[in-house]
Formats: structure tokens, C-alpha cells, sequence
């Protein structure tokens, strides 16, 4: 989801792996009718449909955005996923900050805003993708990864990596351009709670904060970082360099 409020005067760019979906839940809370809402997916939108909090605006075709609301409550989730693919939406789930700013075409309004996104240490995030990963190979298995299982997915993505980076995508590309950031606050998956916190008292909103939503893939990864092993490890720094140089990770944890 990406998030463009006129209301309170932010942008909200979803970065991968990082809670995004749980941020993005919490933001619907404080956004106004008129403010940019992109939908994530049928599952993960339904319960908050069921509460009145709808993705919005992301399309010129607003009775396809009450279809695919309709379709939601219904529980018709593969109908309402094909129904989104065939939409017409200038906004859509994971966009970078330069292809916002292009669609947005209010070049007043985005210098304005205060822009924000979410990052995470790189070896949580590789572990939390290579948990992703394995489960998309059998989406109906619901059981936890061993740890040896999460080992060998982490050690196959990084070899995948190693010969088509593009299977490992950076957040880093999603709000800086070379080595220049491009957003004002980058929350902490480490702290999201504190940091989110943190923004609304800063936009001078009272509201608890609260991340119910919490995908459960890959949770925990921070605790994991012992089955990285030394070669892949090495291909992390540098593949997301920048991101512990600029966010003061760990390198050797």
C-alpha cells in the first residue's frame, strides 16, 4: 500500500519485509476521505474493510474501488483480486518515492509533505524473505520453518542473489536515489511501535498505537541472525551497503 494523506501532509512508502502492511493499518485509522489509500490484497484487506477503513482514491474508476470493496465483504477473494488486476490504478502497493511523485503530479503538495517509510536490518530482512519465499513453494502448509529449513532457504536465496540481485530486492532503491535519502523519517522495524508513536504525536494526533496485524512470516527474524553463515553474510554487507552505512546496523551481528 502506499499512503498519500492531504489531510495531515504525509507519504507513506511501503517498503518490503518490514511490517508495511501493519503500518498500513494502523495509518487508515487517520486518514481522511479524501486521502490516497491503495489496496494491499483481498485477505489482508478484509478485516479492515470490516471495520469501515477502506482503501481509496488509488483509481480514476471509483465504482470499480466500490466493487472491489463489495466483493471483499462478501468474501468473493479470488473474484475481487481479478477484478483488481483488471483495474486501471495510477497508485498501487510498493511504489517507489520517485514513481509516487510522478503519479501524483502535485509537485507543491510532495516537496511539502513529510515523507516516511520502514526499514529493518538486512539480515532480518533476508531472513524474513527466504521464510516468504519457502512458504509461497507450499502456501497451504501453515507450520513453522525449522531452523534448519530457514538456514537452507537463506543459503538458496543468497546463491540465487549472488547471480540475479534482482531476486533480492533492496528497500533502500524504494526511497533513496544513489546515496541520497529522500524521505525525512525512516522508521525502525526494530521500534515501529515507539517510532510510529513518535509520528503521530509529531502530526498532533492522540492515538494508541497498536500493530494487531503482524504478519507472522518471517517473525522473529532478529533473533536468527546465527543461521546466516559467513558467506552469506559477506553478501548481505555488501549487497545492502548502504543501508548499514546510513542506518548504523550492525555489519558483524
Amino acid at each position: 500500500m502506499t499512503i498519500v494523506s492531504f489531510k495531515h501532509k504525509f507519504i507513506f512508502i511501503k517498503t518490503r519485509k518490514t511490517a508495511g502492511t501493519s503500518v498500513e493499518a494502523f495509518l487508515r485509522n487517520i486518514c481522511g476521505e479524501k486521502d490516497i489509500v491503495t489496496p494491499v490484497s483481498p485477505d489482508d484487506d478484509y478485516p479492515l474493510v470490516m471495520q469501515g477503513l477502506y482503501p481509496r482514491n488509488y483509481s480514476n474508476d471509483k465504482e470499480g474501488e466500490q466493487v472491489y470493496v463489495a466483493l471483499i465483504r462478501e468474501g468473493k477473494f479470488e473474484e475481487a483480486r481479478a477484478h483488481l488486476k483488471r483495474m486501471k490504478r495510477p497508485f498501487r502497493n510498493h511504489m517507489p518515492i520517485a514513481v509516487v511523485r510522478k503519479k501524483l503530479r502535485k509537485p507543491l503538495f510532495f516537496m511539502r509533505a513529510h515523507k516516511l517509510t520502514v526499514e529493518r536490518h538486512p539480515f532480518g530482512f533476508v531472513l524474513s524473505r527466504a521464510a516468504y519465499d519457502k512458504r509461497k513453494e507450499n502456501p497451504g502448509d501453515n507450520q513453522p520453518l525449522s531452523q534448519e529449513e530457514l538456514a537452507r532457504a537463506v543459503r538458496d536465496l543468497c546463491v540465487r542473489a549472488r547471480r540475479s540481485p534482482e531476486v533480492l530486492p533492496r528497500n533502500w532503491d524504494m526511497y533513496a536515489r544513489g546515496g541520497r535519502i529522500l524521505v525525512q523519517r525512516i522508521m525502525r522495524y526494530e521500534s515501529l511501535a515507539e517510532d510510529l508513536k513518535k509520528f503521530t504525536d509529531d502530526l498532533g494526533i492522540e492515538v494508541d498505537v497498536d500493530l494487531p496485524h503482524m504478519k507472522s512470516v518471517g517473525a522473529g527474524a532478529e533473533k536468527n541472525f546465527s543461521l546466516i553463515d559467513d558467506n552469506c553474510k559477506q553478501f548481505i554487507r555488501e549487497h545492502f551497503k548502504e543501508t548499514f552505512r546510513a542506518l548504523s546496523y550492525n555489519a558483524n551481528a
